[in-house]
């Protein structure tokens, strides 16, 4: 992942289940602790911290041309983040989608749009099934009057479906809330003073003992300018007939 320093906020959590053992334990009773402390943290309808990092950047700059500079920026900020990752085991077996979706809407004249990128990778290799979801999700206003968004802001939605009652584990990040038994994930940020926002998360792990039947993205982009507000949506559905709109 390249991430400019000038755009990018990058936040770290970690999977207290996955740290490795630096030290041996010293006593039976610590080798204990230990494995009830996982056992626990991955039991079905648990829910941990995740591995992966959050990839943020947003910009107010004046430029010459909002499009071309948009462009750049989404190719030298936060690169891959959105990619599906895993590691494929010679009895791995995967099913991986990907799709995308756009929004616009228009003020003063000027063009705003919303852009989300949303795929899953799904192993049935193990005991329990496990989906890693990964997105990208960018809100650009290209007008001059204002030059910049009072405030932009991103509403990301993941939903996942599951066959039957199966109850279902996830590993996130700490700033995602997290709803319906462990199969709704949301997060908001928010910017000020910026014509061009990007949120991109990896490696969110959502497990269960059933079978997965869908997952969807749903992004609400609002742009408010002088107590003025828009929100284009957008809606990524990863169900094997769906199909999205290209990423411009």
């Amino acid at each position: 992942m390249k991430c400019s320093e000038k755009f990018l906020t990058t936040q770290y959590s970690y999977n207290i289940g996955l740290y490795p053992m630096r030290k041996k334990a010293k006593k039976l009773s610590v080798a204990i602790v230990t494995i009830a402390l996982l056992s626990s943290v991955f039991a079905p309808g648990a829910m941990a911290q995740s591995g992966d990092s959050d990839c943020t950047y947003a910009t107010g700059k004046t430029v010459e041309d909002k499009r071309a500079y948009a462009e750049q920026l989404e190719e030298q900020n936060c690169e891959g983040s959105s990619s599906s990752s895993g590691q494929v085991g010679t009895q791995a077996v995967y099913d991986t989608k990907e799709g995308t979706d756009q929004a616009s809407s228009t003020h003063n004249g000027a063009d705003m749009k919303g852009q989300t990128r949303f795929a899953e990778q799904t192993d049935y290799s193990e005991s329990e099934n496990k989906m890693t979801v990964n997105g990208t999700s960018e809100a650009t206003w290209y007008g001059s009057d204002p030059y910049t968004a009072d405030t932009i802001k991103i509403e990301q939605v993941i939903t996942i479906g599951v066959e039957g009652t199966s109850s279902v584990s996830l590993s996130i990040p700490p700033s995602w809330t997290v709803s319906n038994g462990n199969k709704k994930a949301s997060l908001t940020t928010s910017w000020q003073d910026k014509w061009d926002v990007s949120k991109q998360y990896s490696g969110i792990v959502f497990e269960t003992g059933g079978k997965f039947k869908d997952a969807d993205q749903n992004d609400y982009f609002t742009f408010k300018f002088s107590g003025t507000a828009y929100t284009p949506s957008t809606h990524v559905d990863l169900n094997p007939d769906s199909q999205g709109k290209d990423w411009v």
